[in-house]
């Protein structure tokens, strides 16, 4: 996907007060906490996105198989003239699905140790 600049998860893992980045694509964010966005997807269950310079950033809620929102996923992409904010968010909908699908079935498989401590622990709770 050469349209993403940005792409985070962000949870609140066991012990943890408040949610961080567990997983991006630029590992420097990796520990920083959640932004107010990506609070108010796991708390709300609604996709929020939000207008940056020169991208948008959308960020949707990742839920488990009983509905309950246990990460956020924040997807930042370029915006262009050639693409408008109503196909990078179903762009963005279609990765964060593709994320959900592949933590709930981690998650049930039990394969969780095949993936960094941050989001094992996400998986097996």
């Amino acid at each position: 996907h050469p349209q993403i600049v940005r792409l985070t998860i962000h949870a609140v893992t066991k012990g943890a007060k408040q949610s961080r980045i567990i997983a991006c694509n630029r590992p420097e964010k990796i520990g920083q906490p959640s932004d107010p966005e990506d609070i108010q997807a796991m708390k709300t269950k609604e996709v929020v996105v939000l207008r940056e310079a020169g991208s948008l950033d959308v960020t949707i809620p990742i839920l488990d198989r009983a509905g309950k929102a246990i990460a956020a996923t924040g997807i930042t992409l370029v915006l262009s003239k050639n693409t408008g904010e109503e196909a990078l968010v179903k762009k963005a909908k279609t990765i964060a699905s593709d994320l959900t699908v592949a933590i709930q079935t981690a998650k049930q498989a039990g394969t969780s140790r095949l993936f960094r401590s941050d989001i094992a622990e996400l998986l097996s709770s």
